[in-house]
């Protein structure tokens, strides 16, 4: 798993390619998260378009994201997720907890109206 980081606007877009299944992928996510957050970034995009399989260290990752960005009074949404992480957060009754976007466009235009 890889992750690359792009700006758009006041939002900062982590996007994940790879499989969210290895606990030590956390580390390299949350350690960009930590420093968009001290650099005063306070709105985050999770693409997970390029990801098919999701376990639950993926889970894991994702609500220790979540946990950390709140923590930090900053936003999260995530876009671009797969039928199969879908269903999955639907099982889990994650969806209650994130804020999801079909796509980055989409994201950001929820962002916006956060902001207002």
């Amino acid at each position: 798993m890889k992750s690359t980081i792009s700006h758009k606007g006041q939002a900062c877009i982590i996007a994940i390619d790879g499989n969210l299944t290895n606990e030590y992928s956390e580390t390299t996510i949350i350690d960009q998260i930590q420093k968009e957050l001290e650099s005063g970034i306070q709105f985050f995009i999770l693409d997970l378009s390029n990801v098919s399989i999701v376990n639950s260290s993926g889970l894991n990752l994702l609500l220790s994201t979540l946990t950390i960005i709140r923590q930090n009074q900053a936003y999260l949404i995530l876009s671009n997720i797969s039928q199969q992480l879908s269903k999955l957060m639907i099982m889990t009754k994650l969806n209650s907890m994130f804020d999801i976007a079909s796509s980055n466009e989409d994201a950001i235009l929820k962002l916006e109206q956060a902001v207002k």
